[in-house]
């Protein structure tokens, strides 16, 4: 039997610990045998132990029941003060008892032993993995940190040569117009004092005609990249950054880029998709993009922090895509109709990370040549690098007129019929992406007054269908992470957020509010909230990979490729989705 000493060293979390700490365990642990059909401990008892497996295997049981099978260098009953489940020895087995008294003793000497227990305490999928620190970091850190100097400021009747000698005493392009508060309400460029220089007349007249009006402002506590798409989508050289609404600096690109640009291959192709001109240079730009998220998600950024950044270069994409085609569209054919392009699936969710299909439609007000126009989108997305969806969800088929999509959605939501409830799925994540957004809001306006408590009960009952695995009992131990684990969870909050009229699509910002609103507990809905980042984070690793080494991986994980660790947190997580699948039966009586 090997030492207990050499065998925790090989079991996260003691790999933490010195040989003291480890003494101090193996003295106060004891070890057992089970014969095969004994009980380990049983359900609803409480627990003042873990066990850690050194041989054989145990049953976990609800009930009669068996849900899972634990093997050597797993640990049982980890963060449960009271058990979940019944543990039996499937056949003869030997495990490490530690005392969890003897462990608080530990955590005050080891940190980093008692945070990883403190994870699982919450069931708080944090990152437990240090992560490198890289240049790419700054995308995530709040715009007030990229601050250079303290903002200059005047008020609307400052004199405009008091205004020119302030920028020029602080080396400043721009000055700030404040009202009696420090509150933004105006802006006075060197591009402003071209209108002086060419329509006043006096070095005292007051800035107030010459300012730019209601200006361009940003929250202190928002991201750089956040900052940065404002720069790029607008058109601007100086953002206002404010906190409660009260200015507190000036930001340029140029004190963005400074920091950024020289390590920052993401940054650069969206500045590049922006001045591009044909398709040719965007399918180039698509593919650095690619290579560029994926290097950040294999150097430790996660998809919370990604998928915001992604999404909003994704949009530059295809914004950009619909703007070369149009203009070549109406040269040849005449001006387009009134529409607005919505995006759908996770692209609509704001979720996207690297592998993403098509998955688009069109809103118009007559169709005309838009399903025409929309079949060259489509062909020239998938040219640049964005592939068709294999289901045909793409504009050149969904293109209809206001009441056309209104009669879809009547239809959808008074039918129970499964493809019904397939085609709501797909289509209530709608966001609009590009055109007249009016004609999405007219649609949607008139979607929410549709939800019946029937039509709730239908969504619930198909979020539910798909259970998360007992891949214990699977000698393969091959997880789906997209199908078990991620759909569950977008699928059942879509349903908790459409009965209480939120509005948002983005999956977390939909938890959050139906934490906000008392809808889901706050532990709920954090665990839930952490559970979704780490299964996508797993995501979004496995396409990292498959980007930079050129095979093909899908979504699919094979557990005998994890570390303990991971493998313990895919477990917790998959006890969360069951525990929220749970709570939405419950709700629904499904």
């Amino acid at each position: 039997m090997l030492p207990p000493k050499e065998f925790l060293k090989g079991v996260k979390p003691f790999n933490l610990l010195n040989d003291d700490e480890l003494d101090l365990i193996i003295k106060a642990s004891t070890v057992d045998a089970f014969e095969e059909g004994e009980i380990v401990f049983e359900k609803n008892e409480k627990l003042k132990d873990i066990y850690i497996i050194f041989s054989g295997n145990i049953g976990l049981y609800d009930g009669e029941k068996l849900i899972d099978i634990a093997r050597k260098g797993d640990i049982l009953a980890l963060s449960e003060e009271i058990s979940e489940n019944t543990a039996i020895a499937l056949e003869e087995s030997i495990c490490y008892i530690i005392p969890k008294k003897t462990l608080k003793e530990i955590f005050k000497k080891n940190k980093k032993f008692e945070e990883f227990f403190k994870y699982f305490e919450e069931r708080e999928f944090k990152k437990l993995k240090e992560r490198e620190v890289f240049v790419e970091d700054l995308f995530y850190k709040p715009i007030k940190e990229v601050i250079v100097k303290k903002p200059v400021t005047c008020t609307a009747t400052t004199p405009i040569r008091s205004a020119v000698v302030e920028m020029e005493l602080n080396k400043v392009g721009s000055i700030v117009v404040v009202d009696d508060e420090m509150k933004p309400i105006g802006i006075l460029t060197n591009t402003d004092l071209r209108k002086f220089i060419i329509h006043g007349s006096s070095s005292q007249e007051p800035v107030a005609p010459y300012m730019s009006k209601h200006p361009i402002c940003i929250e202190s506590n928002k991201p750089v990249f956040e900052a940065y798409s404002e720069f790029l989508k607008r058109g601007i050289n100086h953002l206002i950054i404010t906190e409660n609404g009260k200015v507190v600096g000036v930001v340029t690109p140029k004190d963005i880029l400074s920091k950024l640009e020289p390590a920052s291959s993401v940054i650069v192709q969206s500045r590049k998709i922006l001045k591009s001109s044909n398709f040719e240079e965007l399918k180039i730009i698509h593919s650095s993009l690619k290579t560029g998220v994926a290097k950040l998600a294999l150097r430790g950024a996660h998809f919370y922090e990604l998928s915001s950044m992604i999404s909003n270069v994704y949009d530059s994409l295809v914004t950009k895509v619909i703007d070369l085609s149009k203009k070549d569209f109406e040269n040849s054919f005449g001006k387009l109709p009134n529409f607005v392009w919505v995006s759908m699936g996770s692209a609509a969710r704001r979720e996207q990370i690297i592998a993403a299909d098509q998955d688009n439609a069109i809103i118009c007000e007559k169709k005309d040549s838009l399903q025409k126009f929309a079949s060259i989108v489509n062909e020239r997305l998938d040219e640049v690098g964005i592939p068709k969806c294999p289901g045909n969800y793409m504009a050149s088929y969904w293109c209809k007129n206001v009441e056309e999509w209104k009669e879809l959605f009547r239809y959808w939501f008074n039918n129970f019929d499964p493809e019904s409830i397939r085609k709501l799925t797909i289509f209530l994540d709608m966001r609009p992406t590009y055109g007249d957004f009016k004609l999405f809001d007219e649609v949607f306006d008139d979607v929410y007054n549709l939800v019946t408590p029937q039509a709730l009960r239908q969504l619930a009952h198909d979020a539910i269908t798909i259970t998360p695995p007992s891949f214990g009992l699977f000698k393969k131990r091959v997880v789906d992470i997209k199908k078990q684990g991620i759909y569950p969870i977008t699928n059942a909050v879509r349903v908790l957020a459409f009965e209480v009229g939120i509005r948002e699509r983005n999956t977390k910002s939909r938890i959050e509010k139906l934490m906000e609103i008392g809808v889901l507990s706050d532990k709920l809905a954090k665990n839930v909230l952490n559970t979704y980042e780490f299964l996508q984070d797993l995501r979004l690793k496995l396409q990292a990979l498959e980007v930079v080494t050129g095979r093909k991986i899908g979504n699919e994980i094979d557990l005998n490729e994890m570390d303990k660790l991971e493998e313990t947190m895919l477990k917790e997580s998959f006890k969360i989705i069951s525990d929220f699948q749970k709570f939405v039966k419950g709700k629904y009586r499904v």
